[in-house]
């Protein structure tokens, strides 16, 4: 594994032309991995919107609460560095109100404790929401390999719910931990998995890129899901 990707950009609300009143002006800001940062365009749209100054951090291969099982040393070096920078950035900027956290938990070397870097945000006085993560795809061709979701799609050569997988029960370490600290959770699985089996199409659109990502048409469309599962959260 090469060098990981990092973003770090923001988006101004434009006063004239947002939807609501409610939120103008807060400054939301969205943290994690690759997983947050293909949370981007709706996040972008969702922000006009609702008056949101947006800004965004991520490093992709890197959960925050600890290293990805295929980082090299130099990757995983930086990602713990990159970690405490950034929580440390949001500690002491008085301007940051909601900090949004996404990130691939099943990639993370053991189960970290996330409560110390929670419970810092919160004490510096941010909200925290945490996603829960979509599920990776449980699909697996017959060399054992997991499977993408363009490739179970045209192994199956359907695409009237070709590709479908059981929903995992347990919670992951990190929405184990935020429900411990009664911090809001917005569930991806519940959008995914609503029938407690998990789908590579949602209505017409094509779920997957990869065993673990959105396409980024399926992406764009979840602007008026976050509408009504993040918003109302938002304080």
């Amino acid at each position: 594994m090469g060098t990981f990707d990092e973003q770090s950009c923001s988006f101004e609300a434009d006063q004239g032309s947002h939807d609501s009143t409610a939120g103008t002006g807060r400054n939301v800001m969205l943290f994690g991995d690759s997983h947050a940062e293909q949370l981007i365009p709706p996040m972008q749209q969702l922000a006009a919107r609702e008056g949101w100054n947006l800004r965004v951090e991520t490093r992709s291969g890197c959960g925050v609460f600890g290293v990805s099982r295929d980082a090299l040393q130099q990757d995983a070096d930086r990602c713990v560095e990159w970690s405490e920078q950034e929580v440390r950035a949001i500690e002491s900027d008085p301007t940051i109100s909601t900090v949004v956290i996404v990130i691939r938990s099943d990639l993370v070397v053991g189960e970290p404790d996330p409560a110390p870097i929670l419970s810092r945000l919160r004490d510096a006085g941010k909200q925290v929401i945490v996603f829960r993560d979509l599920p990776t795809v449980e699909l697996f061709d017959a060399q054992g390999k997991r499977m993408t979701g363009p490739a179970c799609l045209a192994a199956q050569e359907s695409r009237d719910d070709a590709c479908s997988w059981e929903a995992a029960q347990d919670l992951d370490w990190l929405t184990a931990a935020a429900h411990q600290l009664d911090i809001d959770v917005v569930d991806l699985q519940d959008l995914l998995c609503p029938d407690g089996t998990c789908h590579m199409i949602t209505g017409d659109l094509v779920v997957y890129t990869d065993d673990n990502h959105f396409t980024g048409t399926f992406a764009k469309s979840l602007t008026g899901w976050l509408q009504r599962e993040l918003v109302p959260l938002v304080k």
